[in-house]
């Protein structure tokens, strides 16, 4: 009975630290997909805050719009750019 008690104790073990180890790459994996959905978000955005006298192409607005309504992480994405596009000295913007 004793050695069964501790069988069974080791395979919860085991198991949570199957689930927390799937918790963790899952994480991971997450982080890794945010990172490159904002390498694809960033050109885009890159090129809407261009300092040059061409307008911005109103499929961009669109697309910056789009990526607004995704998720929470893509909005404060979208914050931070610009924040920090509007913080960094000597841009000027679009007129």
């Amino acid at each position: 009975m004793e050695k069964a008690l501790n069988t069974s104790k080791a395979s919860g073990i085991n198991l949570m630290a199957l689930l927390s180890s799937l918790l963790f790459v899952t994480k991971i994996y997450y982080q890794i997909s945010l990172l490159r959905e904002r390498n694809k978000i960033y050109p885009l955005l890159f090129k809407a805050v261009t300092d040059n006298e061409t307008p911005i192409s109103g499929y961009t607005y669109e697309e910056i719009a789009k990526i607004s309504f995704q998720s929470q992480q893509h909005r404060i994405h979208l914050v931070d750019f610009f924040l920090s596009r509007l913080s960094s000295s000597g841009w000027s913007g679009k007129q």
